[in-house]
């Protein structure tokens, strides 16, 4: 992967599908992105087996019309923050620049601190 850093600003990266067929499932794909990313890695933080296991419920209940008053469960708490505690994880370990693009729940809050990792750029 190369993208210069005095063009592009960022990698937007989505852990949980959102629209369209930008997840990125493979872990190995993930990883290499992060470890080898100078510029930030924006992240859309949600667990897809999560999503998908949530969504397998409600469609049991619903069928396919399920009301949209249960996106909040379909998209819960525990995917988020589990998704979001992966990508701090990831961060940490290849010191990595971060921005998670929305934030869920407090519980995520509590994953990040004001320490922030050295630029790469110098």
């Amino acid at each position: 992967m190369k993208a210069d850093p005095r063009e592009v600003c960022g990698i937007k990266l989505f852990l949980g599908s959102s629209t369209g067929n930008m997840l990125v499932e493979n872990e190995n794909v993930v990883r290499e992105l992060f470890r080898n990313s100078v510029i930030p890695v924006a992240v859309h933080c949600e667990d897809e087996a999560t999503i998908r296991k949530n969504t397998e419920i409600y469609r049991k209940k619903y069928g396919e019309e399920v009301p949209v008053s249960m996106h909040p469960l379909i998209r819960s708490r525990e995917a988020c923050f589990k998704s979001s505690s992966h990508a701090v994880s990831l961060a940490k370990e290849y010191n990595t620049r971060l921005h998670i693009l929305h934030l869920s729940t407090a519980d995520e809050m509590k994953l990040l601190s004001s320490d922030r990792p050295p630029d790469r750029n110098g």
